[in-house]
């Protein structure tokens, strides 16, 4: 298909329709589709520092389904954390305590006090757990773990890339927290996003527009608040086709969005020939931005890394000299989809 002059019937060449929204708690709750599309999974993630220098990387998925078959036996439903603590090789490594915590398998989810909650059932094996978003603010406690708090980023950011019978919609909240990680005080920031897939979709894995269809080069969700109260966060994607966006906001709440963004990817290999993100470049509506991996960032135990290595950094507009504060940026590259803009299709 990738020879034709224009995409067939039902498809826009992954052309993606990206904007803001009002956060409902309700509505994170609520199991309809969208655009036809199934909730696949509410991922809870994010990356907070601590004084001292480590870094710590946390997910807790929430599966929206439960399939059977041998495709979704390695669907990932749980809590990992990954850290630089402990460790002075250039990784964050799983940390013991990850098969420790509660599955996400069937969680509790109500609409407790205008708030959506989810947490582990009372008899769940394993340390509980429990995940609590009014829209405006939120906290994530692990027990003997994590405990962390915070405020939205305004407002709500969505993206929707139809594909024919595929298709992905992802709607993502941002919150900058405080807290503590195995007793450490950190700072940071988390995202509570939710995922829809088509019937029987698990992200990565089987029904993924983005990597089935080897659509996307690089993928991230990022912010980073500035010493002098300024910041910018959002989503960046650039692929193939007429894929790719940047969807941002900033302190004041003012979303920018733009399918108009392409990139330079610089790579590097480790000592095993791993191929990971190095210095970055993306053209934003003529504005050029970059992506500083962290020294330390880079995330060897994922299990799908081989394809798409993710690694921890920071982005800014090139010359930007504002001094950060607090930061995440938490994606990966495509090596195996191509690096360098592929039409796919006529444009």
């Amino acid at each position: 298909m990738t020879d034709l002059k224009f995409p067939p019937r039902g498809s826009f060449a992954w052309q993606t329709l990206v904007g803001p929204y009002t956060p409902d708690p309700a509505a994170l709750l609520d199991p309809s589709p969208i655009f036809g599309l199934e909730r696949e999974n509410t991922a809870v993630y994010g990356c907070m520092r601590s004084a001292s220098g480590e870094i710590y990387e946390a997910l807790r998925a929430i599966r929206g389904t439960d399939h059977e078959g041998p495709e979704y036996a390695e669907a990932f439903g749980g809590f990992l954390l990954r850290s630089t603590a402990g460790h002075n090789d250039p990784f964050m490594h799983v940390m013991p305590v990850s098969g420790k915590a509660a599955s996400s398998k069937h969680p509790d989810g109500k609409l407790e006090n205008g708030g959506a909650v989810w947490s582990s059932q009372q008899n769940a094996e394993g340390s509980p757990w429990q995940v609590t978003c009014d829209g405006k603010t939120c906290r994530w406690h692990e027990e003997n773990v994590l405990d962390l708090q915070g405020h939205l980023i305004e407002p709500g950011l969505q993206w929707y890339m139809p594909e024919r019978s595929l298709g992905m919609y992802y709607a993502s909240l941002l919150y900058e927290v405080t807290g503590t990680i195995l007793e450490e005080e950190v700072r940071g920031f988390i995202g509570i996003d939710q995922i829809y897939m088509p019937d029987g979709g698990v992200l990565y894995r089987h029904k993924d527009t983005l990597v089935g269809q080897k659509v996307h080069s690089l993928w991230y969700t990022w912010g980073t608040r500035y010493k002098d109260g300024t910041l910018d966060a959002g989503h960046f994607i650039v692929g193939h086709g007429r894929s790719g966006f940047a969807l941002l906001t900033n302190e004041h709440g003012e979303p920018y969005y733009t399918n108009n963004i392409t990139a330079r990817i610089n790579t590097r290999k480790d000592e095993s020939g791993q191929e990971w993100q190095d210095h970055i470049i993306l053209n934003v509506d003529g504005v050029d931005w970059e992506f500083l991996p962290d020294p330390r960032g880079t995330m060897p135990d994922g299990s799908h890394q081989a394809t798409t290595p993710q690694c921890e950094g920071r982005w800014r507009r090139v010359g930007d000299e504002r001094e950060p504060d607090v930061w995440f940026a938490w994606g990966e590259i495509a090596p195996d989809h191509g690096l360098e803009y592929q039409p796919r299709f006529r444009s």
